[in-house]
């Protein structure tokens, strides 16, 4: 997926509730609470956000692709 913020390809996307997909570092780098970067129509609750099923699927993955990286690195 493409960012609709800035164009990146390559990076971790979570989908906002408006629909478009943006890079997680995007959202971390914002408050708990925002207003939408893409459409500006809503505000957005980070925690909400982030246990959208979708959403909460994609940092599942994260976190355990950075947990086997952790695992990998102490063991080789």
């Amino acid at each position: 997926m493409i960012c609709e913020f800035c164009g990146k390809e390559d990076s971790v996307q979570i989908v906002l509730s408006c629909g478009y997909t943006v890079c997680l570092e995007h959202v971390n780098n914002l408050g708990d609470t925002f207003q939408c970067i893409i459409c500006k129509n809503h505000v957005i609750n980070k925690q909400a956000l982030f246990n959208m099923n979708k959403n909460r699927s994609i940092l599942s993955k994260l976190q355990f692709t950075n947990y086997l990286n952790t695992v990998k690195e102490k063991c080789f």
